[in-house]
């Protein structure tokens, strides 16, 4: 069986360790995930969903009607491109973006439930890249309220109920994870932003991989994720 070539545009390299595990126990043939962005250092177009945007608007061109016809991407099978749902709650002036072609973040609404928000956020994402559109081998990823949760449920998740109710609409997961002990938190605070241990998640990740159809019954954005995954692996 071919390899199956999928393209990461992420938030950082720590979601690109969780989709990797996500992906291991997604798929049941070989694949490879290339990181496309951020770049390793991270270049011109910088991370996080600020890198997402800018990464979107420069491969947007009206020669390509498509993401996959994009010459530096026709490779690929699969483009994920993944941005948490906290997003929804931004704006881009606080990115520091100012050539936005919609005004429309924030775009949270009715929150909670998650889904208006989701639903929102995902008509965002895909007018970064016109006039080049998604096709069914573009993938979104939202995870909610970040890809953190995913984690924290599977390590966490069975032994704290309180956790799990609830959990997509959980927007303190951050301090929940630093709350816990200083040998297990992923997670540490520095100028009152959360900064991510990566060495952590690459301890966890195979805990990811193994609990992820508890996670996927707990989480309805990766359940949507892994169904958008494998409906378009099997479009090749």
């Amino acid at each position: 069986m071919s390899n199956l070539y999928i393209g990461l545009v992420s938030e950082g390299p720590t979601d690109t360790i969780i989709i990797q595990s996500a992906l291991q126990a997604i798929l049941d043939h070989p694949f490879v995930l290339s990181p496309i962005q951020p770049e390793s250092p991270p270049g011109q177009l910088g991370a996080g969903w600020s890198g997402v945007y800018r990464w979107c608007r420069q491969i947007a061109s009206p020669n390509y009607y498509s993401l996959l016809q994009h010459p530096s991407l026709m490779l690929f099978n699969i483009i994920i491109i993944q941005v948490d749902a906290d997003v929804a709650f931004s704006s881009y002036s606080s990115a520091n973006i100012c050539d936005n072609i919609n005004n429309d973040l924030p775009c949270a609404e009715d929150w909670p439930p998650i889904t208006r928000s989701i639903e929102n956020l995902k008509l965002t994402i895909s007018k970064w890249t016109h006039p080049t559109n998604h096709d069914k081998k573009t993938v979104l990823c939202i995870p909610s309220y970040c890809i953190e949760t995913w984690l924290a449920v599977a390590l966490f998740g069975k032994s704290d109920p309180i956790l799990m109710s609830n959990i997509e609409q959980n927007t303190n997961i951050y301090n929940y994870i630093y709350a816990k002990s200083k040998t297990i938190r992923f997670i540490r605070f520095k100028d009152g932003k959360p900064k991510k241990i990566k060495s952590k998640y690459i301890e966890y990740k195979d805990r990811l991989t193994s609990e992820w159809n508890y996670i996927t019954r707990h989480c309805t954005q990766a359940i949507d994720f892994q169904n958008h995954i494998l409906f378009a692996a099997s479009q090749r």
